[in-house]
């Protein structure tokens, strides 16, 4: 393999660490789609091995409701109390 070959290949590693597509990989490396799928799993084997035990979950938040917790000492949410509030009527 000679060094622009393996720069291709460790850019590829390093766009397929961080979750870029497969295609878009082949696309900017010019590698064989054999040679990334192969550079994939690798990739998915370590991820496996570091985070052996733990699943992957992708999380957007979107908007996010603060809660107003009464830290002066009257200790009651004032979310709570609003949605008390909203049942007894």
């Amino acid at each position: 393999m000679n060094k622009q070959t393996k720069a291709k290949v460790e850019l590829a590693r390093k766009m397929l660490s961080v979750k870029i597509d497969v295609s878009e990989v082949i696309l900017v490396t010019e590698l064989p789609e054999d040679m990334v799928l192969k550079i994939k799993e690798e990739i998915d084997a370590e991820r496996k091995k570091n985070f052996e035990g733990l699943d992957e979950l992708d999380i957007d938040f979107g908007r996010v409701i603060q809660d107003d917790f009464d830290d002066h000492g009257l200790g009651f949410d004032t979310l709570s109390m609003a949605a008390e509030m909203e049942e007894e009527e």
